[in-house]
């Protein structure tokens, strides 16, 4: 059994798909009795980790949320809004405080866009 642990370099893991298995390698001398191996399962939110692999990790610097807001049409930013929220061309969006977005008006948006 391993333990994980993010950004491992102590150990190495591959799929042999002729034979089947999954083939765990070690960079340095394990073969102490009661020495912990580690291995990563990468960098995941808690969510994923226990859902997947039935554990979570304190203080995760990978827990994401997701967010989904919906702007009633009826808003007057409206158009503003969802321009201001359009990605580039790398399909990245721009970074805004939540709040503020939510209630802003048309104003602020006028002067970010031009």
């Amino acid at each position: 059994m391993f333990n994980h642990k993010f950004h491992v370099s102590e150990t190495d893991w591959d799929y042999d798909y002729t034979n089947r298995y999954f083939e765990v390698t070690a960079d340095e001398d394990m073969s102490e009795i009661g020495t912990e191996i580690f291995l990563t399962y990468g960098s995941k939110c808690n969510t994923r980790l226990f859902v997947n692999y039935g554990f979570a990790v304190a203080h995760n610097d990978d827990n994401t949320v997701v967010v989904e807001l919906r702007i009633p049409a009826a808003d007057p930013a409206f158009w503003i809004k969802t321009r201001f929220l359009d990605t580039d061309d790398s399909g990245k969006t721009d970074s805004v405080s939540l709040v503020q977005f939510v209630f802003a008006t048309v104003s602020p948006f006028f002067f970010a866009l031009i």
